[in-house]
């Protein structure tokens, strides 16, 4: 899915280096490198494309989400609420 939004300059396996084709940045290493970069996921030492379409932008958001767990059907937590299933008498 990623490589359809780049251009792979070396495969080298030590060295893999790829070009985002929105802003041009030269991206080094892994595909999940790639997918934070044209996601905006942080956490993977790459800037955020500043060009990327917001459909491209949110398609690696989900997947990220997905990938992590979140299946989008979480409730939320209600502080005031006795959620124990304790009966009181």
């Amino acid at each position: 899915l990623e490589w359809q939004h780049v251009t792979v300059i070396s495969t080298d396996k030590k060295n893999k280096e790829s070009k985002c084709n929105y802003c041009f940045v030269i991206v080094k290493g892994s595909a999940t490198r790639i997918r934070a970069h044209l996601g905006h996921i942080e956490g993977q030492g790459i800037s955020k494309c500043p060009n990327v379409p917001p459909k491209v932008r949110e398609l690696f958001q989900k997947e990220r989400l997905h990938a992590v767990g979140y299946t989008g059907n979480a409730v939320p937590w209600e502080s005031d609420s006795d959620d124990s299933g304790v009966k009181e008498d």
